[in-house]
C-alpha cells in the first residue's frame, strides 16, 4: 500500500507537511515557571532544536528530538503529554529510511508517546520554555537566540568555562567525602558511592567547568546512558543544602551542573 493511502489521522508526510508548530493556541496560556527545575532542564534539548532550526532557516521537524533522548534527560511521558495537550509541542513518529535526504514523520493526532516518537516545540512553546529557563537561572546564563542569516556560518559553540558563582566557590573534598558550595555543605557521603564520587572528582580535577564527559567506566551489563542518568539523579538526592543541581546534556554523554543560589 502506498504512503498516500494512509488515513488522514495517521497520514505519513515529509517534515514540512506536518502541522506547523507555529500554529500555537491563541488562548492565553500561563507561563512555565510552576514546573519543577528538573523538568525545565529536561526541555532544553527541545529548545535547542527549535533554535537551531531558526539559525539554519530550516523546518523545525528536521531538528526534532527523539522522545527516548528526552526520557534519558529526565522527562517522563506525562511531561510530554502535557506539552502536547497545551499545544506547546507537537509529536510524530519518524519513518525516515536509509537513503532519504530529509527526515520524514507520520503525524499523530493523539498525545500518545512511544519509543519512536519525536518532539518539536511550537512557537509559543519555545517562547515559554526559553522564558522559564532564564527565570530559573536568574538570567545568569542567557540562552542563545536565533542568529540572522548572515551570521549562520559564525554561530559560536558554548565552551566548557567555569560556572560563575555569586560568592564563594564549589569544592569536592575527596578525603572527607564532602561537597561544599558557597561556604555551605551540599552533600556528605557516609559510605563510598563510587559513581557519584567519580563524577565529582572529574569536576574537581578540571576546576569545575560547566560540563564534563561521562567519567564512569564501561560496564557490559549496564547501558551507559541510563547508568549516567541514574547517577545524576543520585547526586541531586539527599543534599543537605540544595545549592547545586546536576543534569545531563541531552545526549547521555556529559554531565552538567548549575549553581542554584544561596538559600
Amino acid at each position: 500500500m502506498s504512503r498516500s493511502t494512509v488515513p488522514d489521522d495517521t497520514a505519513e508526510s515529509t517534515a514540512g507537511a506536518l502541522p506547523s508548530p507555529s500554529q500555537a493556541a491563541t488562548a492565553t496560556q500561563p507561563g512555565l515557571d510552576h514546573l519543577p527545575r528538573d523538568v525545565l532542564r529536561g526541555l532544553e534539548p527541545l529548545l535547542r532544536g527549535f533554535q537551531y532550526s531558526r539559525i539554519a532557516g530550516d523546518d523545525v521537524w528536521q531538528w526534532a528530538v527523539p522522545a527516548e533522548e528526552l526520557f534519558l534527560n529526565g522527562l517522563v511521558t506525562p511531561d510530554l503529554q502535557w506539552l502536547i495537550h497545551e499545544d506547546l509541542a507537537r509529536h510524530g513518529r519518524e519513518i525516515t529510511v536509509a537513503g532519504d535526504e530529509r527526515r520524514t514523520f507520520r503525524n499523530h493526532s493523539l498525545p500518545l508517546i512511544h519509543s519512536e516518537s519525536s518532539i518539536v516545540l511550537t512557537e509559543r512553546g519555545a517562547s515559554l520554555v526559553r522564558t522559564a529557563l532564564e527565570n530559573c537561572r536568574g538570567a545568569r546564563e542567557p540562552l542563545p537566540t536565533a542568529c540572522p542569516p548572515a551570521a549562520r556560518d559564525e554561530v559560536p559553540v558554548p565552551d566548557a568555562t567555569s560556572v560563575e558563582l555569586g560568592a564563594g566557590a564549589i569544592h569536592w573534598d575527596v578525603v572527607h567525602r564532602e561537597l561544599r558550595c558557597d561556604g555551605q555543605l551540599v552533600k556528605h557521603f557516609c559510605v563510598p558511592a563510587g559513581n557519584q564520587e567519580r563524577i565529582l572528582c572529574a569536576f574537581q580535577e578540571q576546576d569545575w567547568p560547566a560540563r564534563v564527559d561521562d567519567p564512569l567506566p564501561r560496564n557490559l551489563n549496564l547501558e551507559p546512558h541510563r547508568r549516567l542518568q541514574a547517577t545524576i539523579k543520585s547526586l541531586n538526592r539527599n543534599q543537605v543544602n540544595a545549592l547545586v543541581c546536576f543534569y545531563g546534556n541531552g545526549t547521555g554523554t556529559m554531565v552538567c551542573w548549575e549553581y542554584l543560589g544561596r538559600l
